[in-house]
Formats: C-alpha cells, sequence, structure tokens
C-alpha cells in the first residue's frame, strides 16, 4: 500500500500532466473528441514514464521550496543552488536564471515554470542524465 498522503493534494495535478504529455507525445490515432480522456495501450507505457518524471519533478520542487507555500522565492532558489547543481545543471547567476524560469514575472516560481525549466536543463534528482526527457 502506498501512503501518499503528503501528496495527495497535488496528485492529481501530477496524474493530469502525465496524461496530456502521453498524449501529445503518443500519437494514439483517436479522433480529438474520444482522445481527450483516452490514451491507447501503447502510449499507457508513456504515461508510466511522465507520471514517473513528474513525482520526481514534485520531489524536487518540494525541496527547494521549504516553506511549502507552492512556490520558490529568488532567496530559497538562491539558497538552493548547490542541490540543484547536484541535479545536473551549473547556475552562474542565480538571480538571473530566478528571472529566466519564473516566466510570468510574478516573483516565484510556480510548479509549472519549474516544470518547464526542469525538462528543458534535464535535471534529474540523483544526477544523472535522462535518454528520454518531454517537453
Amino acid at each position: 500500500v502506498l501512503y501518499l498522503d503528503e501528496m495527495s493534494t497535488s496528485l492529481d495535478v501530477l496524474v493530469q500532466r502525465a496524461f496530456a504529455s502521453a498524449q501529445e507525445r503518443g500519437g494514439t490515432g483517436a479522433d480529438d473528441s474520444i482522445k481527450k480522456d483516452r490514451i491507447s495501450i501503447d502510449d499507457f507505457r508513456l504515461f508510466l514514464v511522465y507520471l514517473y518524471d513528474y513525482f520526481e519533478l514534485w520531489v524536487m520542487f518540494q525541496d527547494v521550496d521549504v516553506d511549502a507555500d507552492a512556490g520558490i522565492t529568488n532567496e530559497e532558489f538562491t539558497k538552493a543552488i548547490p542541490t540543484i547543481e547536484e541535479w545536473g545543471v551549473r547556475i552562474e547567476d542565480p538571480a538571473a536564471t530566478f528571472a529566466i524560469v519564473d516566466t510570468n514575472g510574478g516573483g516565484t516560481i510556480t510548479f509549472d515554470e519549474f516544470c518547464h525549466w526542469a525538462i528543458k536543463q534535464h535535471l534529474d534528482a540523483d544526477g544523472t542524465t535522462r535518454e528520454v526527457w518531454h517537453e
């Protein structure tokens, strides 16, 4: 039995992201009215890969978002530079990188913004390079 109490509020978001990614990358061939709520058996493997990736990104996001307010501040981001570098990306200018990641200019990095950036940077929690990443 999985104990996911800490993730229960975010589980639906992670599943939805993985499902949408599998649909986009997959290619079930179904017409749009059917495709929006289903994936093919072939795309189910992609769904599982994406679900794993989004779980990993969620854990990484939480590691940086130390006050658990669903947003990474510039201060939190700067303090997490050593951890982020362990995940596989070198950050020369934390303020500039923060501004790049904070695409909406809101002053905090949302999970969505973090995912887009982390996927482009090929971040991985154990510091290894993934062969297949998605966008």
